[in-house]
């Protein structure tokens, strides 16, 4: 998830969600899937989308009009490139996995260079084996260099360097 940078529009400081937030952790935005439980990847995409939304656009306003629009099967975001219909300052260009090889640094800060912000994907326990499928949380990248990564947990809403926290792996 990044945004289109257009003529005109003036980034705004992004916001720091929550999704275990009282105000949608209970929400439930498909049968069975509460914002608390599940909901790290809309956390995440309120979070970037605030850079040109402001907060005008919250985790819970995210997950009410994407279920509106039928975005999920079994509670997980199908339709993704309908983020653009509804936000057209944000754009979904697909996914890239690393799992099982180094992520492509320059690809990552050339999106941060040009979007402010990405969602990327982790393993919610990186100690832990299994499969990553079973395994994953979403949160923001904001910045990277050769020895880290700042990141925006969407768990908590905090910034944290992301080699100090449960979601990175030895070496």
């Amino acid at each position: 998830m990044s945004i289109k940078r257009e003529a005109g529009w003036a980034q705004a400081a992004m916001q720091h969600y929550s999704q275990a937030d009282d105000r949608w952790r209970d929400f439930e935005y498909a049968p069975g899937y509460t914002m608390l439980e599940f909901g790290c990847l809309l956390t995440s995409i309120a979070m970037v989308g605030s850079l040109y939304y402001g907060k005008g656009i919250t985790p819970l306003g995210v997950a009410r009009v994407l279920s509106d629009r039928h975005a999920f099967i079994d509670g997980e975001l199908a339709f993704p490139w309908k983020i653009s219909e509804i936000w057209p300052r944000l754009m979904y260009s697909g996914r890239v996995d690393w799992h099982g090889a180094a992520a492509d640094l320059g690809q990552l800060r050339y999106e941060l260079d040009h979007y402010g912000a990405t969602v990327i994907k982790v393993k919610w326990c990186a100690g832990k084996t299994g499969p990553i499928e079973e395994d994953t949380h979403f949160v923001v990248l904001t910045e990277i260099s050769l020895r880290s990564a700042q990141i925006v947990d969407s768990w908590d809403g905090k910034t944290k360097e992301l080699l100090n926290t449960q979601y990175a792996g030895e070496g």
